[in-house]
């Protein structure tokens, strides 16, 4: 019996489990804010960190995909906020093809990884330069739920008390 019990217990907890890679979830020691990167970007060059935000575009190349990131703050678990304020954009170059479909402009993304050397890209006519991150660790952030409303009784629903007060509920 108690080997049962055992399993049961496992089997409940293992659904507590987060399916947040540990990299994104810690926060790295000593890690540089995107502000203060964007100071001076050159002296960064090496540093590890995580940031995160929302994607602004996303570019494949043969070998690797880039990530167009508007920065946020990122909460506890490595979540980006949901603001109106940025530090910032940074580009996040990750290994391989990511789906642009997927991984689309207004996504929630949050990435860990090495600080490369910047680049110069424009934003509209705005020459820019972004800190790169090489990416050792991605994550894609679920969209949110759409919140739930109750419909309305169906049409063929009666209420059989009324106009009289309900016998189980006084009304004063």
């Amino acid at each position: 019996m108690r080997p049962a019990w055992l399993v049961l217990t496992l089997w409940l907890l293992s659904g507590c489990a987060s399916t947040v890679p540990v990299a994104i979830r810690e926060p790295v020691p000593a890690s540089p804010a995107l502000a203060e990167v964007r100071k001076d970007l050159a002296a960064h060059v090496g540093r590890e960190v995580r940031w995160g935000g929302t994607i602004a575009a996303v570019e494949n190349r043969p070998d690797t995909t880039v990530i167009e990131v508007v920065g946020r703050r990122l909460h506890a678990g490595g979540r980006p906020r949901s603001e109106d304020r940025s530090a910032g954009r940074f580009l996040v170059v990750v290994d391989g093809f990511l789906d642009p479909a997927v991984y689309g402009e207004g996504r929630q993304v949050t990435a860990r990884g090495t600080l490369a050397e910047p680049v110069t890209r424009d934003i509209g006519r705005y020459a820019y330069r972004f800190p790169v991150v090489e990416a050792g660790t991605l994550h894609l952030w679920p969209l949110p739920e759409e919140p739930r409303y109750d419909p309305y009784p169906p049409p063929w629903y009666h209420d059989p008390w009324y106009p009289y007060p309900h016998p189980y509920y006084p009304y004063w």
